[in-house]
């Protein structure tokens, strides 16, 4: 009987929707998760499989290189994504198509590749060079499969519905072009200067970007901008781009969190310190932790910089400084004098030459390119700095085609070609690609900019909570620190930033009786009234690494985890979680630069499976998220609730078997006995505690994972109905099951007359049958009783699914006709979605079905 290994049995019960490859010899096996990333397997019984990030295409197919040596899949981003696989990174990328790329195959010398795309094409790769040889056109839907054979002379193409299988014979005329393709395309490094506020990284920047130096004020949100003249570096390669952007990322506390959602990338590091400062160690020390946590590089090269030196010198020894960062694996300190003009003098000179030397090239993945790529990208980014004069920040690839065949009409390009470069340079961090609308954000700094609004806001609010309700066009506070975009770039930009949040798990949506609040966990201001009782059951964890980003992404999962009913009650740097029944887990954060202790609490009546699947659940996400990691318990006298502290002892009694210490206060008179081997211990040993946490935190995931698409698509409904003229509005006392309205406008006038409309995203809301058809289920009885009240205004369910359709039904309707059809049926369980596209058109129509049955 044959049965799986239990490396399968273990990636398949935390991920879905694969598609899987393996080498010749079977020594790998690769899998595909939509979204998520690709999965390495040894193919030996019962090993962990490695897991690495990327955007991978909905029921995505790899293809591997006969030795396993590479794989290649399509990403959510349209591009086909090279991985070498022995080095665990993502080498090259081949841009050109529009739309997803959903099928890959490679041939197994791996010298050709081809893809299927929602562009309704079909691409053939010169793997080597990364050049597009040939695009096959006759597909009217999706192609969702291609195989290739092993001469590259024949393709097979299958499309969505799976009733068109097309074969294309390659003329050898294109196939001898393999051998004649040259490398043409990009690589963008990415230097992020990091520091706290005030130690001059603003002036620091403008000396780098521009040799130019003014009196500056502390940064607010990001500024990014070309680092050009640097030295050529030797391992520049012919046919291959170089170019370097320069990010200042502000340096308040309040703003780190946000800005590690833009740092993975970072290519180099150049950690600021103010020489006046003696205490330079915890903030360099904390910044470098957090960018190897976030970045996508195995290691970030640091060089250490002492700015503002035309100021009395260091207060450390420059030896001092020296060997610290040499302990450290830091580059410098390099000494810097930016208010000086002469580059010998002000330090840039030698900083410029070993960001030169510095900047792992080899490292960098390589993105094939169109052959207009370099004048098109410079007219897309010579639009950057005026686009308030000629139509705003963000735009559609129309205004946006417009636009640029204005600024450069001698220039060739098509449609397509636009696409290509913009979904480029989004993917390298200097354009944003909105995850709605196919918008482009053209200053990315204006998403950090909003972000550190925001956050902000958040801890001006003393609750962490920020009113959904003023996160709307022009409700956002004037900040004489910050400037503020159009309405019309708000009303884009605004929910792309809110989905953000919750897709890093930074923040979540929350009812109140004062409307929806998207609270922030990590910036409640309010001190803890009282600390938990003590003795009560505890584990103490001390950690390092990116302590705000560990600290909330485990607040957040936690709230999503469905371990605990209702909502967590936060304090600063403190969280409480009550079941039912009031008992309580608590958890407590001591920080300290990049060093905290997490203090893990039980109180009195909280059941043992409960305290196994939440510590397991803490102890699973900081193994992690933390650089280095380390578990202590707290263990108290059952008899007089002393502490025991001295953890040498206990160590050594727990490595020599013994799990008894009599307890130094009370032992002779109470017989006090302190047990090393509690029900914690035990807890943490248990496998059933263990199988909880996981099933808990893939819980918790795929409910953030439908949260911020949720709150993409709302930004996606918004932006259709916009188009349409008509209005979209956000219920700020929502009914449940009800997430917005639709009204509408006759000759510019608001009517009386409007949808309300509930949102959802993601396939899990459709039950497809054998059938084919789909149906919606009504999983809580008031949904049908909300939807249907005699007199209510009808409901719109408005459905966006994993291939990224959004269709619509009238739910009211659908729910009335099966009481019709059904008379005696207590109550209505489900209907029929098939849904209509919900378009411009479909906006117009339901206006004037609204009038019409007036």
């Amino acid at each position: 009987r044959m049965k799986p290994t239990t490396a399968h049995q273990s990636l398949f019960q935390t991920r879905t929707s694969y598609g899987l490859a393996s080498s010749v010899d079977g020594s790998r096996i690769v899998g595909a998760c939509h979204n998520e990333g690709i999965a390495v397997w040894s193919g030996e019984e019962g090993a962990s499989p490695t897991i690495h990030e990327e955007k991978v295409s909905d029921a995505s197919h790899i293809s591997l290189s006969a030795d396993g040596g590479f794989a290649f899949v399509g990403t959510l981003d349209g591009v086909v994504a090279k991985w070498d696989l022995g080095r665990g990174k993502r080498v090259a990328v081949f841009e050109g198509h529009s739309k997803q790329a959903y099928a890959v195959a490679v041939t197994p010398d791996g010298r050709l590749c081809v893809s299927g795309s929602g562009d309704n094409t079909i691409r053939l790769w010169a793997v080597e060079s990364g050049q597009c040889l040939a695009i096959l056109r006759g597909h009217t839907n999706l192609v969702t499969g291609v195989a290739i054979t092993p001469d590259g002379r024949r393709i097979a193409s299958v499309d969505w519905e799976g009733k068109t299988l097309r074969v294309w014979d390659i003329p050898e005329a294109i196939l001898g072009r393999t051998a004649t393709s040259r490398k043409r395309g990009y690589k963008n490094a990415t230097v992020v200067l990091l520091g706290d506020s005030g130690v001059g990284k603003s002036g620091l920047a403008l000396r780098l970007w521009r040799d130019h130096w003014e009196p500056t004020e502390s940064t607010h949100g990001m500024e990014i901008q070309r680092l050009s003249d640097l030295p050529k570096a030797d391992q520049e390669e012919s046919g291959v781009e170089h170019e370097v952007w320069l990010w200042d990322l502000a340096g308040q506390p309040d703003y780190r969190l946000t800005h590690q959602l833009f740092m993975n990338e970072t290519s180099l590091a150049l950690l600021v310190f103010d020489p006046q400062n003696p205490n330079l160690y915890d903030t360099v020390s904390y910044w470098q932790s957090a960018l190897q946590k976030v970045a996508k590089a195995e290691h970030v090269e640091g060089i250490l910089v002492a700015a503002r030196c035309d100021r009395p010198g260091l207060r450390l020894s420059l030896d001092e400084v020296k060997e610290w960062a040499r302990k450290r694996k830091l580059h410098g300190p390099i000494i810097t004098k930016a208010k000086l003009k002469t580059k010998t003098k002000n330090g840039t000179q030698e900083l410029r030459a070993a960001i030169a030397d510095l900047l792992p090239w080899d490292g960098i993945e390589f993105r094939s390119t169109p052959p207009n790529f370099p004048p098109l990208k410079d007219a897309i980014l010579a639009l950057r700095g005026d686009e308030k004069a000629t139509g705003g920040v963000v735009v559609t690839p129309p205004q946006l085609l417009a636009r640029v065949k204005k600024a450069a009409p001698d220039l060739e390009f098509t449609p397509q070609d636009l696409v290509a470069v913009t979904t480029l340079l989004a993917g390298e961090g200097v354009l944003f690609k909105l995850p709605y609308g196919d918008l482009i954000v053209l200053q990315p700094s204006w998403i950090n900019c909003y972000a550190s609004t925001l956050v902000k806001l958040a801890g001006d609010a003393l609750v962490g909570h920020v009113p959904l309700s003023s996160i709307e066009p022009g409700k956002l506070p004037n900040d004489d620190e910050v400037l503020r975009l159009k309405k019309e770039d708000e009303r884009e930009l605004l929910p792309a930033l809110v989905a953000l949040f919750l897709e890093n798990k930074v923040a979540w949506k929350q009812d109140t009786d004062r409307g929806t609040m998207l609270v922030f966990p990590n910036y409640v201001r309010l001190p803890r009234e009282e600390r938990p009782p003590r003795p009560g059951q505890t584990v103490l964890y001390r950690f390092t690494g990116p302590l705000e980003e560990i600290y909330c992404t485990l607040v957040v999962r936690l709230r999503y985890s469905g371990l605990f009913p209702g909502e967590p009650k936060l304090w600063r740097d403190a969280a409480d979680f009550r079941t039912d029944t009031e008992k309580l887990a608590a958890l407590t954060l001591n920080a300290k630069g990049e060093h905290g202790e997490l203090d893990v609490y039980f109180g009195e009546g909280m059941s043992d499976e409960l305290q196994a699947s939440f510590q397991r659940f803490v102890d699973n996400h900081l193994k992690t998220k933390a650089a280095t990691l380390e578990r202590l318990r707290n263990f108290c006298c059952p008899k007089c609730g002393y502490e025991a502290r001295d953890r040498d002892v206990m160590d050594e009694l727990l490595t020599d078997g013994v799990t008894e210490m009599p307890c130094q206060r009370c032992f002779l008179t109470k017989q006090g006995v302190i047990n090393l081997n509690d029900v914690l211990e035990r807890q943490l040993a248990d496998q059933e505690g263990a199988a909880q946490a996981e099933m808990a935190g893939r819980k918790a995931d795929e409910r953030i994972d439908t949260a911020w698409k949720e709150g993409a698509m709302e930004g996606a409904v918004r932006q259709i109905v916009f188009e349409a003229n008509q209005i979209y509005r956000r219920v700020e006392h929502p009914d449940y099951g009800i997430d917005g309205e639709l009204a509408f406008k006759v000759k510019g006038t608001e009517q009386a007359l409007n949808y309300r409309v509930q949102l959802k995203a993601g396939k899990s809301h459709l039950r497809k049958l054998k059938s084919g058809e789909e149906k919606f289920d009504l999983k809580k009885k008031h949904y049908e009783d909300l939807w249907c009240k005699e007199g209510a205004t009808p409901v719109l369910l408005i459905i966006q699914t994993d291939d990224g359709r959004i269709r619509y039904v009238n739910a009211t309707e659908k729910i009335l006709a099966e009481r019709r059809a059904n008379p005696g049926k207590k109550r209505v369980t489900m209907f029929d979605f098939d849904g209509e596209e919900f378009d411009r058109k479909a906006v117009l129509h339901l206006r004037d079905e609204r009038l019409n049955n007036q």
